[in-house]
Formats: structure tokens, sequence, C-alpha cells
């Protein structure tokens, strides 16, 4: 067991600490060797890693730490830290699909209160615009429950729509499942992302 987690550490190039890869965002070269985030952590080629806060991609742009960790000469967009939050959003935003597709998604005040008080959401997604009452009182009623259930704000009324196929949505719930659990991670990344 112990192995299993030190083969999941990772050195970030910046502060030099080593961290879970669950923390971390790794970046490669493309043929044109411009640096690139790997989200997924899956694109082919030698890549070195960074600290998930937008931070530390800046301290990385600043000290020019991208050539260093490839060592060679690399091409480097200065919107490098926005183009890093872009992709965890568009990440973030398609594992919710599957989640609508897999059917573990519930919209919609009533029926994700429904699924909070039922003991049946391990995550509840709120939006940004979202009333602060109807905030509130999903929280009030998680905080009662056996069963944890993480509360999270991410993106807007107009953008859950899209992702959930619903109208005018404030709030998702989640079933415990497996793509939940992606969720939960990707949700903590882009939290952290964002301080």
């Amino acid at each position: 067991m112990v192995a299993r987690r030190e083969a999941n550490l990772r050195t970030c190039i910046v502060s030099r600490s080593q961290k879970d890869r669950g923390e971390m965002i790794r970046f490669v070269l493309d043929p044109e060797k411009q640096v690139i985030p790997d989200i997924k952590q899956n694109l082919p080629g030698r890549g070195i890693w960074v600290t998930a806060q937008r931070e530390m991609i800046l301290n990385a742009l600043k000290k020019k730490l991208f050539a260093r960790g490839f060592k060679e000469q690399v091409s480097v967009d200065g919107n490098l830290a926005e183009i890093t939050e872009t992709l965890l959003e568009k990440n973030l935003g398609g594992l919710i699909l599957m989640a609508r597709k897999a059917g573990v998604l519930s919209t919609g005040m009533a029926k994700v209160e429904e699924q909070v008080r039922g003991g049946k959401a391990s995550v509840v997604i709120q939006a940004t615009d979202g009333s602060a009452d109807g905030k509130d009182k999903l929280a009030r009623l998680a905080k009662r429950q056996d069963t944890e259930v993480q509360l999270f704000e991410f993106s807007t009324k107009e953008q859950l729509d899209q992702l959930t196929g619903g109208v005018n949505t404030a709030h998702v719930a989640l079933k415990a499942s497996g793509i939940t659990g992606q969720i939960e991670a990707a949700l903590f990344k882009l939290e952290n992302f964002n301080g």
C-alpha cells in the first residue's frame, strides 16, 4: 500500500514539494514544443508537474521553470493559467454530462432537496448566480444528514443548463457513484486552483 501511494507522488517544479497526482497538473510538450496542460494526465511524452494552483503556474512562468523542467527551449503561452482553468472547467463539464447520461444526477431545488434529505446525494453543485436562500437551505439540510454531502459552487445557471439539459438550473445533486467521485475530485481541484 505504501509503494502504491508513493507511485502517485510527483514533485512540483515550483515548490519542489511532493504531492499526490490528484493535487497536481501535468504539463507536456506538443510537437511544436509548446507547453500544454494535460488535465487528464494521459497525454504521451515526458511530463512535468505543478501544484494545481493558479499562483504556482504564474510563478513557473515568471521563473521560466518550464524550460528548465523540460531541459530544452519551449514555447509558453503567457495566459497558461487561464488556459489551464478553462481546461479544468471543460473537463468538469464533460464529467457532469457523463453523470447526466448515467442517471446519477438530479436538478431543481425540490429534487435536490429530496435527494439530500433521503441521504442519496453525495455531492451538491450550486450555481454561482443561484439564490442565497436556496444555497443556505441546502447547506443546513446537508449538515443534518447522517451521510456526508459535499457542497460546491460552480458555474452559472445558464452553464449548468447546458450541462444538465435543465432550465434555470441552480442546484444539482449527484448520487454516490464512480463518476461522482471523479466530479468531486475535479471540483476540489478547480476550487484549489482558484484559491
